[in-house]
């Protein structure tokens, strides 16, 4: 019984070494970025929610990833929260309006978020 038991754990620990070292070796061969763009207008309330969430995700993924924030004037605290978490060493970059080639290649989009009430996204009409 007993080595059945101690049969059963090497076998669950095999396991999870097998895992951990695809997810490495995945990581290594296929290093993907994800790019999200975040379209802010008076959004303190909203914007530091969503990028720390965005955040959790790709470290749980194990993915790289780059933020741009671009916002249209706001006046409210939203980009003293994005120069804080800028400071706190998430890669956060400020853009003053969406790039043009993301206006005439939307396939190279991943990721628009629009935290603006009632708005497209961006100049980018969602579908």
């Amino acid at each position: 019984m007993a080595s059945l038991i101690l049969w059963i754990l090497a076998m669950y620990g095999l396991a999870c070494v097998w895992v951990q070292c695809k997810k490495l070796w995945q990581v290594q061969i296929d290093p993907a970025s994800k790019t999200f763009y975040i379209c802010t207008h008076y959004s303190q309330s909203k914007v530091e929610w969503v990028i720390r969430s965005i955040s959790e995700w790709a470290k749980i993924e194990g993915q790289d990833m780059t933020i741009y924030l671009i916002d249209t004037g706001s006046q409210d605290d939203t980009l003293k929260i994005i120069e804080r978490l800028t400071n706190e060493g998430l890669r956060i970059e400020y853009l003053s309006q969406m790039p043009k080639e993301i206006h005439y290649q939307p396939q190279r989009l991943q990721s628009v978020i629009d935290l603006r009430e009632g708005a497209f996204t961006c100049g980018l009409r969602t579908m």
